[in-house]
């Protein structure tokens, strides 16, 4: 979990958006607004009165990844990355079964596919294939 990236500030391989997972419309909001701050803070046009106050951002993002944590439940872990600690990461456990079940077993689903390629991407390594990643603008016939 991470804000000014993404759509989402949940991400697994990539960002996931909120509709996918059923939360609850006032945590959505509340994550959309968490991020809204940092994007909006972090815009080369914006004010000084923008500044971002990251205590108080750091503050809003724990509350929220508890909130998500325990939407998850118990068998999945949330990792918070934070404003003022860009290399420390919180790790956070919901308590029990899950308030948000469908949510919970989307990500625990993407989850798995993301463990799954990884480990197929390392077996064509030990097979002795070179990999490579590479990222084009939108448009770009190398894309097709």
């Amino acid at each position: 979990m991470f804000s000014g990236w993404a759509e989402s500030v949940l991400w697994v391989s990539g960002p996931l958006p909120y509709d996918e997972l059923g939360l609850p419309a006032p945590l959505v909001a509340d994550l959309e607004r968490w991020d809204a701050t940092w994007s909006h803070a972090a815009h080369p046009d914006a004010p000084a009165s923008a500044r971002l106050d990251r205590r108080a951002h750091d503050r809003e993002g724990r509350r929220l990844a508890r909130q998500l944590a325990d939407a998850f439940g118990s068998g999945l872990v949330l990792e918070l990355h934070q404003a003022r600690w860009p290399r420390r990461h919180r790790r956070l456990r919901g308590h029990g079964v899950a308030g948000v079940p469908a949510a919970a077993a989307r990500v625990q689903t993407l989850q798995a596919e993301r463990v799954a390629e990884q480990a197929r991407l390392e077996a064509l390594r030990a097979e002795g294939a070179t990999l490579r990643w590479s990222a084009y603008p939108p448009g770009d016939p190398r894309n097709d």
